[in-house]
């Protein structure tokens, strides 16, 4: 992006070990989440609210999540299949000097791995 002397390039990867360590540790989030739901579902009153509140700001849990109209946490299908698409993507960013050589090298590298 950009011209002259201080560019930026980016760069998509995609890593297949690191996709499947994402699926392992979704699927655990994921169960552990229809477990509190369900332990959730067995509560009343203020400790209900409060519990749901817990599991909504969670920083692992809470991105799966959504709310009802009534403020009750639910699983988000949607988000979680957007999770899905991006997992194990890395965007690295290289910014070009003067002389382009960062840039050169870095795409020589990436070859060589793949």
């Amino acid at each position: 992006m950009g011209d002259g002397e201080a560019r930026k390039r980016y760069i998509l990867v995609n890593n297949p070990e690191e996709a499947e360590r994402d699926k392992a540790n979704r699927e655990r989030a994921l169960l552990r989440i229809r477990e509190e739901l369900e332990r959730i579902g067995e509560l009343n009153g203020a400790p209900h609210t409060k519990a749901c509140c817990r599991l909504i700001a969670h920083e692992t849990y809470g991105r799966y999540l959504k709310t009802d109209r009534l403020g009750q946490p639910r699983i988000d299908k949607a988000k979680i299949k957007v999770l899905l698409c991006w997992m194990a993507l890395l965007l690295i960013r290289v910014a070009e000097t003067k002389t382009g050589k960062a840039w050169r090298r870095q795409r020589r590298h990436l070859q060589m791995c793949t």
